[in-house]
């Protein structure tokens, strides 16, 4: 049957089964049908908005969504879209007036709530995040996912006791809640006397499935172990996970190594020999390293002084940057090195003012702010050349004890180099040369922290 001939209903159907089946690409064409043949379809518009925001056409998703309002201005869920919008697109300052509205509906169910709290959380306002998320779980103390995600913010928030409790009602909800049983083990020491790796087992015995729940499990029984002093079968249970999860992507860390060592030779001593001029970046302070390196603890050292906040970790400034880059690229195709050298033609005031601008929209209100994202070690150089007043942090930790503790961890979805044990080196290894280069061009701007001399003290 043609696109065109298809009923409204059966366009819906087909696009809200593509959507829950990851078909982003293959619903782009009965979201265009659905959208010229039936105008006046609130529903419609909201689902294009939906596929458009999984392949990131940000303009187009908040422009359906906008359409959506217009015909069901009252409807909690095409506001809830508007402001996941607004997030991704950076304006949180407007998402937040959205929910911050919408949480005082009176028809709201735990469905909404806890998509509401998810905004809050995106939003770095993760006191109210907590909040809501009880209001989810008091209309639903059923629900598995609401105590997890509840878990989630408390971690963050140091609050560990109430997490693991969140987290044991998750698994009592459901046994097969992979991130409740991958977080509780990696809350706190486990004792012989009192772990997991009973029900852990437990879980490995059936059938679960896909690789990432399966290495989530694998992670989880590996740390326990090790807790327990079993280090033979640790390390065999987290290689098994690591090797499960490994397949699932392809990766070449040459590649990366090419990339780190090109913008080592094009940001080189001939591009900071003169002082960098301008104010843009003052208040600012980057955190950065290799992930696993104690990172996060000099982040909490220092947001816990009163005129320091933390807006975690933010992954704009490259986002920006690449976006930059991309509209100087005369093909899509181009190479990486292709690409590190044409961002070394941006313009880095207009750079540096659009993460002030980006950074803006974050509600904090404090003299200093830090971004603690471990990858933006990479671009030292660049974030120096546009935003000359910031202060940089690197953070670095002794290589066996970097490699192991990032081999240990469950990414997911980042950090490829991080499943195998020669990939680890190979990429330790060149990301360590880089660094030696931003301190040696770099000198009087780049704070070292040695993660050993910290705990020490």
């Amino acid at each position: 049957m043609q696109i065109e001939s298809k009923s409204a209903e059966s366009l819906v159907l087909e696009i809200e089964k593509l959507l829950s089946q990851g078909g982003y690409q293959e619903a782009v064409k009965l979201c265009q049908a659905i959208n010229e043949h039936h105008p006046n379809l609130g529903h419609g518009w909201f689902l294009s908005s939906c596929v458009a925001y999984q392949l990131n056409i940000m303009p187009f998703a908040l422009h359906s969504v906008n359409q959506a309002l217009s015909l069901s201005i009252d409807n909690p869920n095409l506001k809830i879209q508007k402001a996941k919008c607004l997030v991704k697109m950076g304006d949180m300052a407007q998402a937040l007036e959205i929910i911050d509205n919408l949480v005082k509906h009176k028809m709201l169910n735990a469905e909404l709530f806890n998509d509401i709290a998810l905004i809050y959380n995106d939003c770095h306002q993760l006191n109210k995040a907590c909040e809501i998320f009880k209001m989810a779980i008091e209309l639903s103390p059923e629900s598995s996912n609401y105590y997890y995600n509840l878990a989630s913010v408390e971690r963050y928030l140091g609050l560990i006791e109430s997490c693991e409790s969140n987290c044991n009602l998750a698994i009592k909800n459901d046994l097969f809640n992979f991130d409740a049983h991958y977080l509780r083990s990696n809350l706190k020491k486990q004792s012989l006397e009192s772990n997991h790796t009973e029900q852990l087992n437990k879980v490995l015995e059936t059938e679960i499935g896909h690789p990432v729940n399966y290495a989530k499990i694998k992670y989880a029984l590996a740390k326990e172990l090790e807790d327990c002093g079993k280090f033979r079968k640790s390390f065999e249970a987290r290689q098994e996970g690591a090797s499960a999860y490994r397949k699932l992507f392809n990766y070449n860390v040459k590649a990366d190594v090419e990339f780190m060592q090109n913008i080592a030779l094009t940001y080189n001593q001939d591009v900071f020999k003169k002082e960098i001029q301008g104010d843009l970046g003052a208040g600012l302070i980057f955190i950065l390293g290799l992930p696993r390196t104690g990172s996060t603890l000099v982040e909490r050292i220092m947001s816990n002084h009163s005129a320091i906040s933390s807006m975690g970790e933010l992954s704009a400034f490259s986002n920006i940057m690449s976006e930059m880059v991309s509209h100087l690229a005369s093909t899509k195709a181009a190479s990486v090195s292709d690409m590190v050298n044409l961002s070394s033609q941006l313009n880095f005031q207009k750079l540096g003012q659009s993460y002030m601008d980006y950074i803006s929209r974050i509600k904090i209100d404090s003299k200093y702010h830090i971004d603690k994202f471990p990858q933006n070690s990479l671009y030292i150089g660049l974030i120096h050349l546009a935003l000359p007043q910031a202060k940089i942090i690197l953070v670095e930790r002794d290589p066996m004890d970097s490699c192991y503790s990032i081999y240990k961890e469950l990414f997911t979805n980042i950090y490829h180099y991080s499943y195998d044990l020669t990939e680890l080196a190979e990429y330790y290894i060149a990301h360590s040369q880089l660094m030696n280069h931003w301190k040696k061009v770099l000198p009087e701007v780049v704070k070292t922290v040695k993660y050993e001399d910290l705990v020490y003290n």
